[in-house]
């Protein structure tokens, strides 16, 4: 049986979907790229993508990814998605996805990928430091057991732009090893409701270079029972100013101690200070 003629596939969508993975395993390559064509590619369902192996997903066009249901998405696993992030996959002549091709994917697309999907990202399958080529709408719509599945090392590899993207939902979700491998670009990109999600385990493992990052919403963010556990060593006279009186008393005495030097003393004002003196606390360099 001849399963394409004159360079048309005698299979209909329908009869795609009903081959098992090891018969769609043996399809030339010119029934794939017939069940791919612009013309079909809209008609592909989630048990069709779900039986094509990396190699063969990698043949889709680029320029159709964006053309694909978004809910065939949730058919891709750790394997499979490597069809979309890693021309490695596949030979040269078919490598037309590789790492560029995936920032193609739409914000609905982007919902629909399973967590198993993305545990199969990995550093490597970031191009120039971009997650995927996607933007920041896209990485907002990773589901929170998404994020979760990340590895520190891939989630740092997410440029800043795409990090804008973060939600406070998603930021509940970091655990404290994915926090430590953020650099503080990505930090600088939480707003005042991601800074508000953080719990004081979070805060506790963020580097005094990482807070250095912390937008000024984001520092008046910071509750008064969360500041207790932020490493301020690195705040300068801009940042101190903008801590509240209330934030300002939690402070812990190492943590006032950090304040050593002249012009971080003296940009307190007289209600900060005030508290430093309550704790009996003032670094030696005085005022």
């Amino acid at each position: 049986m001849h399963l394409v003629t004159s360079g048309h596939s005698l299979l209909t969508p329908e009869q795609f979907a009903a081959l098992k993975p090891a018969q769609i395993a043996l399809l030339p390559d010119s029934a794939i790229q017939e069940l791919i064509s612009p013309d079909n590619i809209a008609q592909l369902t989630s048990a069709i993508l779900a039986s094509l192996s990396a190699a063969q997903i990698s043949q889709i066009p680029a320029t159709s990814i964006s053309s694909l249901p978004a809910m065939v998405f949730s058919a891709l696993n750790a394997k499979t998605i490597l069809g979309f992030t890693d021309g490695s996959t596949a030979s040269p002549d078919q490598s037309v996805n590789g790492n560029n091709a995936i920032h193609q994917l739409t914000s609905d697309q982007v919902s629909q990928l399973s967590t198993d999907a993305v545990k199969g990202l990995t550093p490597a399958q970031v191009d120039g430091g971009t997650l995927l080529g996607l933007t920041s709408e896209a990485f907002s719509a990773f589901t929170p057991s998404a994020i979760k599945a990340m590895t520190p090392t891939t989630l740092k590899a997410v440029a800043d732009s795409t990090f804008d993207g973060i939600t406070p939902e998603q930021v509940q979700v970091l655990s404290t090893a994915q926090l430590k491998a953020l650099d503080p670009a990505q930090i600088a990109k939480f707003d005042a409701d991601d800074v508000a999600a953080l719990t004081p385990a979070q805060v506790a493992v963020l580097s005094a270079t990482q807070t250095a990052g912390l937008t000024t919403q984001a520092i008046e963010a910071l509750s008064p029972s969360l500041i207790a556990g932020v490493n301020i060593a690195n705040f300068d006279e801009s940042d101190l100013i903008h801590l509240s009186n209330e934030q300002f008393q939690k402070l812990t005495s190492t943590q006032i101690a950090t304040l050593n030097t002249d012009a971080k003393v003296r940009s307190l004002s007289s209600s900060q200070l005030e508290g430093v003196l309550t704790l009996n606390t003032l670094p030696t360099n005085g005022i």
